[in-house]
């Protein structure tokens, strides 16, 4: 008898649940199926106990994402649209007179840099042109201050003494610069010889040893050089003009070396100037300079 209650119990259970189910279905899901009652009761049974962790899906790595799932759901990423691109619209772009205004500002200010560039050329120029002007005015200066302060050595006056069968010849050389004539060294020779000569003048070698001095702003010195007089030859005319020649070296205060060339002569073109005889009958006579063989720097 009991057990009759107990089969009728649950058979009420089963239709009550049954009529549950067909008032109240679960969306996107069938209605139960009465025999699987029994279940339900198993299921609300165990309401109270925990639930287990639902299995995560591993996706396969070679699947695209617009690959279905296997759950048997229909996902609404599968459905294709058709996208229509239309021509754009043509847009026009209105320039207000501020555009215009700085396109006109911008050409100013690259005309002020032309013009600035210009001028800035023009002004570089004329600072080169000043500063060559400059350097050339230095080296006037600088010329001229050693012009004006460098040592002039040059024949100060000659004469030729004739007498008692000897000539000599005496040459008086001078500075006449302000500042002194360093290592002065000079020869002197003496030829006699037509006029004008056609005959080149012997010179001593580059090698010829010649004494050094120093001569002072105003200082003199006396080069003389004498030989026999040769007989029945008369001296000073067109045909036997006596030459008297050398050179003198010497280096300025400035360290440049300078020279004077000379060349005296006793006859020539020109008449003898008047003699002069002193008390032991000794004959003098000036020497000139020669059109030629005169050259200092």
């Amino acid at each position: 008898m009991c057990y009759g209650v107990s089969s009728m119990k649950i058979l009420i259970l089963t239709v009550l649940l049954a009529v549950m189910q067909a008032l109240s279905p679960i969306p996107g899901k069938a209605a139960d199926n009465p025999a699987g009652a029994g279940q339900d009761v198993k299921d609300n049974s165990s309401q109270n106990q925990k639930p287990t962790a639902e299995p995560m899906a591993v996706r396969n790595p070679n699947e695209s994402p617009s690959t279905k799932r296997d759950t048997g759901q229909q996902s609404h990423n599968d459905t294709e649209h058709t996208v229509g691109i239309s021509k754009l619209p043509p847009v026009s772009v209105t320039r207000s007179w501020l555009d215009w205004g700085l396109w006109v500002f911008s050409g100013l200010l690259v005309l002020v840099g032309a013009l600035q560039i210009w001028l800035l050329l023009g002004t570089l120029r004329a600072i080169k042109r000043q500063a060559d002007n400059m350097d050339r005015q230095s080296d006037i200066l600088k010329d001229t201050g050693e012009r004006q302060l460098r040592a002039y050595v040059s024949v100060s006056r000659a004469q030729l003494k004739i007498g008692k069968g000897i000539i000599r010849a005496q040459v008086h050389i001078k500075n006449y610069g302000q500042t002194p004539a360093y290592e002065v060294r000079q020869w002197i020779h003496k030829w006699v010889e037509s006029h004008p000569l056609s005959v080149a003048l012997p010179e001593p070698s580059e090698d010829f040893k010649m004494a050094t001095a120093i001569l002072g702003p105003g200082d003199h010195n006396v080069m003389d050089v004498s030989w026999q007089m040769p007989p029945n030859l008369v001296l000073g005319t067109r045909a036997s003009t006596v030459y008297i020649y050398g050179k003198i070296l010497y280096k300025d205060a400035f360290g440049r070396t300078r020279y004077a060339k000379y060349r005296l002569i006793h006859g020539g073109s020109e008449p003898l100037p008047n003699p002069v005889v002193d008390d032991k009958g000794i004959l003098t006579v000036g020497l000139k300079s020669d059109a030629e063989g005169n050259d200092a720097d």
